[in-house]
């Protein structure tokens, strides 16, 4: 299961509120960038993460 699925499931079970989602997303997504920026992933990677 990708990893913006798994808290999209997370959330409409009640198992993590609005507010942790959006929480837990942003810092997912920050993590995937700083990842790019500092080359560990290639821009392909990065499109794919973000767009799981």
């Amino acid at each position: 299961m990708n990893t913006l699925g798994h808290l999209e499931q997370l959330l409409l079970n009640g198992e993590i509120t609005e507010e942790e989602y959006k929480e837990r997303k942003e810092i997912y997504v920050e993590t995937i960038l700083e990842l790019y920026v500092k080359g560990f992933i290639e821009k392909g990677e990065l499109y794919e993460k973000l767009n799981q």
